[in-house]
């Protein structure tokens, strides 16, 4: 039995199977503007309940700035799916990278092409001495591995920077050239801490001499000049903000390095208003002359609330570069009390933001746990700049269901989501993931295909072709 509220935004299906124990429901979904409810009989006889009284988009941010409003229906581009666009098209997952080593744990990152070699150069959160998630703060490492394919798999060359160094977001500067990592930590582990020993093989991270042909690890220190200490710079008014990101690795000859550490977020401006806590970068640099440069992180929320350590959404925009100086933007005001707070949005938890525009100029982020409901979370903004307007979907954009390696799987853990974007159109997803009962033991770094040409079938993308032949 179903009922169905139409003067709801989200359709609102309540199935109730109480009243028949034999005749169970077996699913109710929310596709191409229906509301299907499919029952399954106990010899398997099966009919379905179509109702086209559906909530309808009045322009194109009804859609999600996925796709356009025509005549009160949201046409999605091939990428997203649903009836107002929130469901990323996905296909078939994989492991992306796995390591340097058989039993290594890896925590995400993406890559950029380079023309010049003809590779996709990822660069992604390592553990070493086969530690797992658990010894982020002192065993995470950044790393620079090279595929022949956007998808992988990605084989290890060399460490860009030794522990501590987490969550690396990679970009390419248009106006220099210059290849950017965005991340935390800058290179160096903190008071009193050392990296922890998680196999019997080695007390320290392992070198050539114990897996022969791999470069050593303390030998990153070479590739970089100038590192930084881990205590946080700040500017202008205290308190001083953490330091715990806001780092960027820049190299200005290619994919290879030598990489300089810079803090870039610095000076920052009106910091008494800022929340205590930054964390997990991105940035999103400018396409043409004028635009201003976003560097989205997670952190908690303005004074007073500042001495709370839950994750949300934030914000900064530079109108001088990725250098900065840096401002917090989308400033929202207490209707009452009149206080001004700064920040983008606190409707819960929220972290690892991904900073995207489509192929239309709008900016939108992925990111993790918002609304401390479900794994992959989507906003947008109406504004072009990115800067104010921001929308955030009540749905997920995608779960922790994945299609991994041929098997339909339900993930332990599914977080850092960051994309590949050719002509501002999504290709891959990336994450960092642990397989199913990992219980945040090892995890690895996943990529998903996100489909353009059709609806995934058995959980992989159809081709072009394909995709015509299916509504021939």
């Amino acid at each position: 039995i179903c009922f169905y509220c139409p003067g709801c935004l989200y359709s609102l299906l309540i199935c109730v199977d109480q009243l028949v124990s034999k005749l169970p429901i077996m699913r109710a979904v929310v596709e191409g503007g229906c509301v299907l409810c499919v029952f399954s009989a106990m010899f398997g006889l099966t009919f379905g309940l179509t109702l086209n009284d559906t909530w309808r988009c009045s322009s194109d941010d009804g859609c999600q700035l996925n796709g356009l409003c025509v005549e009160g229906i949201c046409r999605c581009d091939p990428q997203w799916v649903g009836v107002n666009c929130s469901k990323l098209n996905l296909g078939a997952s994989t492991v992306a990278y796995s390591g340097m080593q058989p039993n290594t744990s890896t925590w995400g990152g993406h890559p950029i092409y380079d023309p010049q070699t003809k590779l996709w150069h990822g660069y992604f959160a390592e553990f070493t001495n086969h530690c797992d998630l658990g010894s982020w703060t002192t065993n995470s490492i950044t790393v620079h591995a090279v595929s022949a394919q956007a998808s992988g798999p990605y084989q290890f060359v060399s460490v860009v920077q030794p522990a501590w160094s987490h969550n690396p977001l990679v970009s390419r500067d248009p106006a220099t050239g210059d290849i950017l990592i965005a991340h935390i930590g800058c290179g160096r582990i903190g008071v009193g801490k050392k990296p922890k020993n998680c196999t019997d093989l080695a007390e320290h991270p392992i070198t050539s001499e114990e897996d022969s042909g791999r470069p050593e690890v303390d030998g990153a220190h070479k590739l970089f000049s100038g590192l930084p200490p881990c205590e946080c710079p700040h500017y202008g008014q205290l308190p001083a903000v953490s330091c715990q990101t806001l780092q960027i690795l820049r190299s200005g000859t290619g994919p290879d390095g030598p990489w300089m550490d810079e803090t870039v977020a610095w000076p920052l401006m009106n910091t008494s208003q800022w929340p205590s806590i930054l964390s997990n970068p991105t940035l999103l640099l400018p396409t043409r002359p004028g635009q201003v440069t976003l560097l989205g992180f997670n952190g908690n929320t303005a004074p007073p609330d500042n001495v709370q350590d839950r994750a949300h959404a934030g914000l900064l925009v530079s109108h001088s570069g990725w250098r900065g100086p840096y401002d917090l933007v989308n400033i929202s005001k207490n209707t009452t009390t009149g206080e001004l707070r700064h920040y983008l949005d606190r409707h819960g938890f929220a972290e690892d933001q991904v900073l995207f525009r489509d192929k239309r100029g709008h900016v939108h982020m992925l990111m993790h746990g918002f609304y401390d409901e479900f794994e992959g979370a989507h906003g947008w903004s109406t504004d072009p700049e990115g800067i104010t307007g921001w929308e955030f979907s009540a749905t997920p954009a995608y779960t922790l269901e994945a299609n991994l390696d041929g098997e339909n799987v339900r993930l332990w853990s599914r977080q850092r989501p960051q994309v590949v974007t050719e002509g501002g159109e999504l290709t891959y997803l990336f994450n960092g993931a642990a397989s199913p009962n990992a219980n945040h033991g090892r995890t690895f770094s996943m990529v998903t295909e996100i489909c353009a040409h059709g609806t995934a079938v058995n959980g992989r993308c159809p081709s072009g072709d394909m995709a015509s032949s299916l509504f021939i």
